[in-house]
């Protein structure tokens, strides 16, 4: 496979190569041909050379339509990525959701972190999906924190540590990529990156100890690709310091060169306000290079930055070596999942996809994992509960998710 990726490598000029690095954000809902989102995604394929895709919010089938059509258009296979951090059920309806990181930890048996890993990659290869950017390596020791919370496995370092790296195996026995994810570390954070740039204020000794063992295991499982997050790392890049995803200091200098990580490094998107206001999309994305990155995901202005890199590679700005690079280790991901067999092209497997996604073999998993994940935090006499009690189970949840993580437990009240 060394050879066909040689080959590859030496026929992409500077515009194919740079295309390589992006993945724009797509919806996986069905769209006539007619309409301006569905010719955007085909102008970014023909036109630009993307590398692949995120997909976000939409339905089973029109995710399969759609990842089909586009692979039927590109020139080198796309390499389709997604949230699934709980189930690709956290973006697709009718797809399977297992209860939160939290609450996987909580049944205190990392096999149902393994089955997670290994069902989430069977959708998601049924539909299409190569890259699943699951797990979430932070350790949750921050009570302010907006946005990890129960994303995360826990305040435990050791403990994250190993879930994430059950669901790294059970997602490489799956066939897909697997990503750690917030490097280098976003649980003691009072800011959602979403909406700010949070700051890291820790030493690299706290950091070593508490934020990183979780994302040592996961390079030492093998993880195929990490998730840098947009989080100022005030110990490395001082006062003013830039989000970790622009920062050479924390991409190349700490994660490849300290921790020694080989495999593929993600940002996490651009599209979020830690970066949007702070910086032009063009420059964001020629900065994320230059610190390290080789996947851009989802930028505010794919055009933008996609012009902005190639006039960065051709004034000599970007080094062309570096570039290749990035885009070496984005073909052998491909390749270890398949992509660039000639006799798989990476379509989405229509026949699979009503036997595999949400079948009843994956949603008793779920269940099961819900029912060994309750926890009784305190009682005051009221354990077990009485016949006929009447119970109220509040969730409270970002909107941007419409199925709760807390679907599997319901049913197990039924």
């Amino acid at each position: 496979m060394s050879s066909r990726i040689d080959q590859l490598l030496s026929r992409l000029d500077v515009p194919q190569l740079v295309g390589q690095l992006l993945a724009p954000r797509a919806a996986s809902h069905y769209l006539p041909a007619d309409v301006e989102g569905y010719k955007r995604l085909h102008r970014l394929v023909r036109e630009m050379h993307v590398g692949g895709f995120v997909l976000f919010q939409g339905e089973v089938l029109g995710q399969a339509q759609l990842v089909h059509e586009l692979q039927s258009i590109a020139d080198i296979p796309l390499l389709f990525g997604q949230d699934a951090e709980w189930g690709v059920g956290m973006r697709l309806d009718d797809a399977t959701s297992f209860p939160s990181m939290a609450a996987i930890a909580a049944t205190g048996n990392a096999k149902h972190a393994r089955v997670l890993g290994r069902v989430t990659a069977a959708e998601a290869r049924a539909l299409g999906v190569h890259h699943v950017y699951a797990p979430v390596a932070d350790v949750n020791n921050n009570r302010a924190n907006p946005i990890i919370n129960v994303r995360s496995f826990g305040e435990e370092p050791l403990v994250v540590g190993e879930m994430g790296e059950q669901v790294i195996l059970g997602l490489q026995e799956g066939g897909v990529l697997s990503t750690a994810k917030h490097f280098p570390g976003h649980g003691d954070t009072a800011v959602d990156s979403h909406s700010g740039l949070p700051r890291l204020d820790l030493t690299i000794d706290r950091l070593e100890h508490t934020e990183w063992p979780p994302f040592v295991a996961a390079i030492r499982a093998g993880v195929d690709s990490i998730m840098v997050g947009h989080l100022a790392m005030t110990a490395v890049d001082g006062p003013e310091a830039p989000p970790a995803s622009l920062s050479r200091n924390v991409v190349t200098g700490l994660l490849r060169e300290r921790l020694g990580f080989e495999g593929l490094i993600v940002s996490d998107a651009l599209d979020m306000n830690g970066i949007q206001l702070h910086y032009e999309p063009g420059e964001a994305a020629v900065l994320a290079v230059e610190a390290g990155v080789d996947i851009l995901l989802t930028s505010p202005d794919d055009v933008a930055a996609y012009s902005a890199l190639v006039d960065a590679v051709e004034s000599g700005r970007i080094n062309r070596d570096a570039l290749v690079g990035s885009v070496r280790r984005i073909l052998e991901a491909k390749a270890r999942v398949g992509l660039l067999d000639t006799s798989s092209q990476g379509f989405a497997d229509l026949t699979a996809v009503r036997n595999v996604v949400g079948c009843k073999a994956h949603r008793d998993a779920a269940r099961d994992a819900a029912r060994q994940a309750v926890t009784a935090v305190k009682d005051n006499g009221l354990i077990p509960i009485a016949d006929r009690a009447r119970v109220l189970v509040v969730e409270l949840h970002d909107t941007e998710y419409p199925q709760t993580s807390l679907d599997p437990f319901f049913d197990t009240l039924v």
